[in-house]
C-alpha cells in the first residue's frame, strides 16, 4: 500500500513536472510567433504607406490598445492596420481608425478582415475620414443589429450601390436604412447592391424612359418628384404610392433589377425606411453594444490571453536590437561558408572560412553582450535583476497554461474529454505494471522529497 502510495506520488510529481517544463516551452514557441508576426506586420504597414517613424509607433501602439481592450490579440490588430493601409487608408488614418474597427469586430462576431473592408468602403464611399470612425462604426452595427445582413453582405451592398448612393447624395445613413429593409424583405446582398444603383439611375433619367414617363404624366406626377437628387427614397415611395403608382408594373417600366427594388420597397410601406433610420437612430451607443460582447465569458477569456500575449510583444520590442544582432551573426557566417565553398570549388579553404567565420561570431558575440548589458542597464528602471525576467517568464509561462487550459475546458469540453478518457487508460496500464516497478520508485521518491 506505502509503495503504491509512492509510485502514485512520483508519476503525478513527474507529470507536473513534465507539465511546467513543456508548457513553458510551448508558451516560449508561441511568444517568439508573436513577437516576429506582430513586428513583420509592423514592418508591412511602412512599407505600404510610408509611414514615418512617429507614425510607425501610433500604429503599434494603437495595436496594442486593441489587444488591451478587446478581444482581439494585437497581431491580429497590426494585420488589420495592414489592411486598412493597403485599402488606402495612411497609417495616422489607420491608427485612429484601429479601435473602432475592432469593436464593430466584436459586436458583429465576424471576421475582422471583412470588417475592415467594409469599413474602408463605406468611408471612401461617402468621402469620410477617420474622425467620422465612430460614426461608420454606429452605422454598421446599426445595420447589422436591424436587419439579416451580415458585415460580409454590406460590403457587397456597398461595393455595388455605395458610390451611386453618394454620387444622388444620400447619406451613409439613408443608405444603410434602405438596405436594411430590403434586406429585411428577403433580397439578396447582390440583388440590393446592383438594384439600388440601376434604381437610382432609372429614376434620374426618367424623362428619356418613355414607359415611365407616360406613366407619371398619367398620374399627373413630375419627373422632379421621383427625382433620386432631390428626393429621399422613402419621399419618391410616398409620392408613387399616394399617386396610385402600380408596385407590379415597376420591372416592365424600370427593368428587372432596378424595378424589382421599388416594388420592394413600395410593398414594405411607405414609412418603413423612415422608421427603420429613426431606429437606428434611437438605437443605444456603440460603447454600450460593445460592453455587452465583452462580458461575454469567450471574450474575458480571450482578452487574458492577449494580455499575456503582450507581455511577450513588449519584451520582444525591447530585445529586438538585441535578437537582431544574433540573427546576423550566424546568418553572415554561413553566407561567409557558403560564399567561399562555391568560388573556390572546394574543400581547402574551408577550415580558414571556418577560422574566419569563428572569429566574426566571436566578434558578433561581443557586441549581443554589450547589447545585453544596454538592455539590462535600460530594464533596470523596472526589473532589477534578470533573475526578475526570468521570474516573469516562468510566471508567464505558468498563467498561459491555466489560462490555455481553462479556454480550452470552456471551448472546447469534448477534446479535453478525449484527453482526460486517455490518460485514466495510461495510468490503468501503469497500475498494471505497479509491482514490477515499486523497488524503483521506491528508489526514485527519495530523490523529489
Amino acid at each position: 500500500g506505502r509503495e503504491v502510495e509512492k509510485y502514485t506520488t512520483f508519476q503525478l510529481r513527474w507529470f507536473a513536472s513534465a507539465s511546467l517544463i513543456f508548457g513553458t516551452i510551448t508558451t516560449l514557441v508561441s511568444s517568439l510567433k508573436a513577437v516576429s508576426a506582430f513586428d513583420q506586420s509592423i514592418k508591412n504597414i511602412k512599407a505600404v504607406t510610408g509611414a514615418t517613424a512617429e507614425e510607425m509607433s501610433m500604429i503599434s501602439d494603437a495595436s496594442k490598445e486593441v489587444a488591451r481592450y478587446t478581444p482581439i490579440a494585437a497581431t491580429k490588430a497590426s494585420d488589420m492596420a495592414l489592411q486598412l493601409g493597403r485599402a488606402g487608408l495612411s497609417a495616422r488614418d489607420a491608427a485612429a481608425s484601429l479601435m473602432t474597427v475592432a469593436k464593430v469586430a466584436t459586436i458583429s462576431g465576424e471576421d475582422i478582415s471583412a470588417v475592415a473592408d467594409t469599413f474602408t468602403t463605406a468611408m471612401f464611399a461617402f468621402n469620410l475620414s477617420a474622425a467620422d470612425a465612430e460614426r461608420v462604426g454606429k452605422a454598421l452595427t446599426s445595420t447589422l443589429n436591424f436587419s439579416r445582413l451580415t458585415i460580409q453582405d454590406m460590403g457587397t451592398v456597398f461595393n455595388y450601390a455605395a458610390s451611386t448612393s453618394a454620387v444622388f447624395g444620400k447619406s451613409l445613413e439613408d443608405t444603410s436604412a434602405t438596405i436594411a429593409v430590403l434586406s429585411n424583405m428577403g433580397l439578396k446582398a447582390s440583388t440590393i447592391g446592383t438594384g439600388l444603383s440601376n434604381l437610382f439611375t432609372e429614376l434620374s433619367g426618367a424623362e428619356t424612359n418613355k414607359k415611365f414617363r407616360a406613366e407619371l404624366e398619367r398620374l399627373n406626377i413630375s419627373i422632379e418628384a421621383v427625382d433620386p437628387r432631390i428626393h429621399d427614397m422613402s419621399e419618391i415611395i410616398k409620392t408613387l404610392s399616394d399617386a396610385g403608382f402600380q408596385a407590379d408594373r415597376s420591372m416592365a417600366m424600370l427593368g428587372e433589377r432596378a424595378g424589382r427594388i421599388l416594388a420592394v420597397s413600395m410593398n414594405a410601406g411607405t414609412t418603413a425606411i423612415t422608421n427603420m433610420a429613426d431606429k437606428m437612430q434611437e438605437a443605444k451607443a456603440r460603447s454600450e453594444g460593445f460592453a455587452d460582447a465583452m462580458s461575454g465569458l469567450e471574450n474575458q477569456f480571450k482578452s487574458a490571453r492577449n494580455a499575456i500575449e503582450l507581455v511577450a510583444v513588449e519584451l520582444g520590442t525591447a530585445l529586438t536590437p538585441v535578437i537582431w544582432l544574433g540573427i546576423n551573426a550566424f546568418t553572415k557566417f554561413f553566407d561567409i561558408l557558403s560564399t567561399g565553398l562555391s568560388t573556390f570549388n572546394g574543400y581547402a579553404i574551408v577550415i580558414p572560412l571556418i577560422g574566419i567565420g569563428i572569429s566574426f561570431v566571436v566578434n558578433q558575440v561581443k557586441l549581443f553582450r554589450e547589447a545585453l548589458i544596454a538592455v539590462h542597464l535600460t530594464a533596470l528602471t523596472t526589473i532589477k535583476t534578470w533573475k526578475a525576467a526570468a521570474l516573469v517568464l516562468v510566471g508567464f509561462a505558468l498563467i498561459s497554461g491555466v489560462i490555455e487550459q481553462i479556454y480550452t475546458w470552456v471551448t472546447g469540453q469534448e477534446l479535453l474529454n478525449d484527453k482526460l478518457v486517455a490518460g485514466q487508460e495510461e495510468l490503468e496500464k501503469s497500475n498494471s505494471k505497479m509491482k514490477q516497478f515499486s523497488d524503483t520508485a521506491g528508489r526514485a521518491v527519495p530523490t523529489f522529497e
